[in-house]
């Protein structure tokens, strides 16, 4: 059998998503899925140490397991293996169904032999000349009477992609629902947490840097003139600018605030970079009109808060990673060599100096940026 029936007692259910941020918040709905399907189950999660608190936002989640992220990131292979190895140890018990939703055929070894696996595995590269890994696709003996769920690149958006594998494993669920002449109730694929209004000025948080996770700074997807983009907004428009970001950005901001100096503009600016926790990160983001920034986690939490955001794409894929906000909007440079990302957490050097993202002008964003401050913005309550 290689679908999930809902069983009693209590059935148990694990979600490894390990990282990074973005991605994260991308695969939160699966907890109301997977109620959805079985209300009255025990669901766990495995996730690296960074990002715990994170989950514990969310309702629904009955167990949080952790591993440290630098070392499942390590160069060393064996670091690797011996990280994957300890987080094995801490899954105690059968699981009724495992949603191992990382394409790396590493992370096997963690739930192997633990219950039925269901996998998000890559599928054919359409765009890039490297073939599946041997060990994507497990045959279903080893997968415990699971399922591989093929995704090609380029072909859905990472929530879809993560959506098919948990209905994949309810399979026979949702059929025994169909037969009993009940229609399936559609929930929409997003995150739900309360939002508050500032009740001050309208503002616009931008992010400058391109994202970092515990294995690489992603320093490709940073536009280069976002500095100039937050002068043109304080210039032109009335909104107020919160800079937000990690610590390894801190810099950047400090020579963006100290730019604006010079035009008495500087008093608009809030520089958050390196000054916020996950949490009041989360908080911060929800209260603004308008998230600007590349393919990063800020911009992926504040597009599933129902934030507006603009978000700005170059080596990676606006099918994959794009914005899935009713008034979000996406913009960027359709060269022949984007994307180049490949899907396995490492920014290649790029041999053609940036052109996806140097050639995006200044008033190409400046416009689409005054384009979706003209929209309502629809945040989740």
């Amino acid at each position: 059998m290689s679908e999930l029936a809902v069983r009693r007692p209590q059935a148990r259910y694990l979600i490894i998503k390990l990282a990074a941020l973005g991605d994260l918040f991308y695969a939160l709905p699966a907890i109301r899925r997977i109620r959805h399907y079985d209300p009255s189950c025990r669901i766990e999660w495995l996730v690296t140490e960074s990002l715990s608190e994170v989950l514990t936002l969310f309702p629904g989640i009955d167990q949080i397991h952790t591993v440290p992220g630098k070392d499942l990131n390590s160069p060393s292979r064996l670091t690797r293996l011996l990280a994957v190895l300890c987080a094995r140890r801490k899954l105690a018990g059968r699981y009724d169904g495992i949603f191992l939703l990382h394409r790396h055929p590493l992370y096997n070894l963690l739930v192997f032999g633990k219950g039925p696996i269901f996998r998000l595995v890559r599928g054919p590269h359409a765009w890039a000349a490297k073939p599946p890994r041997a060990l994507d696709r497990w045959p279903g003996w080893l997968l415990g009477g699971g399922k591989n769920v093929v995704v090609p690149p380029l072909s859905l958006h990472e929530s879809r992609a993560i959506e098919k594998v948990i209905e994949a494993g309810f399979a026979d669920t949702r059929k025994a629902i169909t037969r009993e002449g009940s229609r399936q109730r559609e929930l929409p694929w997003s995150v739900e947490l309360p939002t508050r209004s500032s009740g001050k000025k309208r503002r616009i948080a931008i992010h400058l840097g391109g994202g970092q996770n515990e294995k690489t700074e992603f320093q490709l997807k940073r536009w280069p003139r976002m500095g100039e983009l937050v002068a043109r907004i304080l210039r032109e428009r009335t909104e107020n600018i919160i800079l937000v970001g990690a610590e390894a950005e801190r810099a950047e901001a400090e020579a963006v605030c100290a730019s604006l100096r010079s035009f008495s503009m500087q008093e608009r600016v809030e520089n958050k970079v390196g000054r916020t926790n996950l949490i009041e990160l989360i908080e911060l983001l929800s209260s603004v009109d308008l998230v600007v920034g590349p393919d990063s986690g800020p911009l992926h939490i504040a597009d599933q808060l129902g934030v507006n955001c603009l978000g700005i794409y170059g080596p990676t894929s606006r099918i994959s990673w794009g914005l899935l906000g009713a008034n979000s909007r996406t913009i960027g440079r359709d060269v022949p060599c984007s994307p180049c990302y490949l899907d396995d957490g490492n920014f290649r050097p790029c041999p053609n100096d940036l052109i996806c993202m140097k050639e995006l002008s200044l008033d190409e964003v400046m416009s689409a940026a005054q384009a979706i401050l003209e929209l309502p913005c629809e945040k989740k309550r």
